[in-house]
């Protein structure tokens, strides 16, 4: 992989991460916003990295308890692009994660924890779908 490539990439989804994470959501929560269990098992299957993220964001509760369904999303995200990063990729999607949890630090609650994870889980989802386009691509 192109070291460059990467490296503009996750520099644009540094820059995509600054947008709020406390947007509208476009779609309801498929199941009771208390109901982490199912909501869980729904991320884990959902078709893309992208699906997850969207229904990550439509479930979350703006509390700590968005912990768990971000770190589902990353995982499954990481695990279509984290293998082919190069070692300077890596180190720059480390930072873009870093500067998530960075940026709301200093913040006192629970709800800034949800929107640290939650840029977290968008930087993921955002580098999973440039590896896809250029998978498509070839």
């Amino acid at each position: 992989m192109n070291a460059r490539f990467w490296l503009m990439a996750v520099t644009a989804v540094g820059l995509a991460a600054t947008v709020d994470v406390a947007t509208a959501q476009q779609r309801p929560c498929p199941h009771s916003e208390s109901d982490r269990d199912k909501i869980t098992r729904t991320l884990q299957s959902a078709t893309t990295c992208q699906r997850a993220y969207d229904i990550m964001n439509a479930c979350r509760s703006n509390t700590g308890g968005d912990v768990a369904l971000a770190d589902v999303v990353i995982q499954r995200c990481e695990a279509s692009f984290l293998p082919g990063l190069t070692a300077t990729a890596r180190r720059a999607y480390d930072a873009e994660r870093a500067a998530c949890r960075k940026r709301y630090a200093k913040r006192e609650g629970t709800m800034y924890v949800s929107f640290a994870v939650t840029c977290e889980a968008g930087v993921a989802a955002r580098l999973a779908g440039a590896a896809e386009k250029r998978t498509r691509s070839r």
